[in-house]
């Protein structure tokens, strides 16, 4: 959790919030889901569930909706960044 990996690394630890809508999870799983509401229940699961939780505790939250490559090259501009000070 994050409390542990926070007292575990100190001041070196930093957590990235990787944020997407219910439906585009859906679709990057949908090999293992039969249907939405089977991928909802899932996602309800009780430690699923608390993953909202953590965002206001993250360094960076970055979107997820756009391309794997997009996705690429907003985190390594933040941990490029982060070694300078321009923390977003």
């Amino acid at each position: 959790d994050f409390h542990s990996l926070s007292y575990a690394f100190g001041a070196s630890f930093r957590l990235v919030f990787l944020e997407a809508a219910a439906e585009a999870r859906f679709e990057r799983k949908r090999s293992r889901f039969s249907t939405y509401e089977a991928f909802l229940a899932a996602d309800s699961h009780p430690v699923e569930a608390q993953i909202d939780s953590l965002k206001p505790l993250a360094a960076a939250t970055i979107p997820t909706e756009e391309s794997l490559e997009g996705l690429y090259r907003r985190l390594d501009g933040w941990v490029a960044s982060y070694g300078t000070g321009d923390r977003k």
